[in-house]
């Protein structure tokens, strides 16, 4: 397995000999309204796709899609315009009929439990997209562990990712970092990602794994920096088992 971060949490994984695409958030510059309830009003996406990707190279490739929630950062109108139809999409029961009906996926794929795909066992996680009370009004949130693989998704540092390390005992684990928040109210401030605080209770709750930290320095409501995780990383003295992988990184061969 070789992953390849595309941009924010979009994942390219060449699984033998095909490619997974996970999270596409493929949109040019500013295609979409600023996430709300957010101080900063700057339209999404913040950065544009690395020099030489392309939105319709990367769907090109494109062989099946998991996709771990149906907020537009993760699964973009865009590209699921450029999909074609019978495209498969692995996503968490309760968007099935999302992605079927009002989509237009005929090859929805739920994720109960597990599913397979070209030989992998994909095993569904749950998450918690902000503390209670947010979490509950932004709706379900799931990662995935293919192999020793555990992508957390949307998440904070809860039980739940917790029990998915119990259970599975990743060697590497990809997290979705920038420790957003909203500003009016709609979180009371907490962060509905994962922070750097989150970020290293993963490294010391699982020490034997590598950490990755993506969904970096592109949504307006994203506060820490590739920069201040590197910084809080070294500090800690993680360096050796915390990364930071930049846009258009191959950053993982398994």
């Amino acid at each position: 397995m070789q992953i390849q971060l595309i941009r924010h949490a979009t994942l390219l994984m060449h699984i033998n000999g095909k490619n997974l695409l996970a999270d596409p958030f493929l949109a040019d510059v500013g295609t979409f309204p600023p996430i709300p309830f957010t101080t900063n009003q700057t339209p999404i996406p913040l950065v544009a796709l690395p020099a030489g990707i392309t939105a319709a190279g990367v769907v090109a490739k494109t062989d099946a899609v998991l996709v771990t929630h149906m907020h537009q950062d993760h699964w973009d109108p865009h590209t699921q315009e450029l999909l074609p139809k019978n495209t498969p999409v692995y996503c968490q029961p309760a968007d099935e009929a999302t992605v079927r009906n009002e989509q237009g996926f005929t090859n929805a794929m739920p994720v109960g439990d597990t599913a397979t795909w070209n030989g992998v066992t994909i095993h569904r996680t749950n998450g918690r997209h902000g503390a209670p009370g947010i979490a509950e009004k932004i709706g379900p949130v799931s990662g995935y562990v293919l192999n020793d693989v555990y992508i957390a998704g949307d998440t904070i540092w809860c039980d739940d990712v917790k029990q998915a390390i119990d259970t599975y005992h990743p060697k590497h684990i990809i997290v979705n970092g920038g420790g957003g928040r909203m500003d009016l109210d709609q979180s009371g401030g907490h962060p509905i990602v994962m922070n750097i605080k989150d970020v290293i209770t993963v490294c010391k709750y699982a020490p034997e794994a590598k950490v990755y930290v993506v969904h970096l320095e592109n949504t307006n409501h994203s506060r820490e920096t590739r920069a201040d995780i590197k910084k809080a990383i070294a500090e800690a003295g993680l360096s050796a088992q915390c990364f930071v992988p930049a846009d258009g990184e191959t950053f993982l061969t398994v």
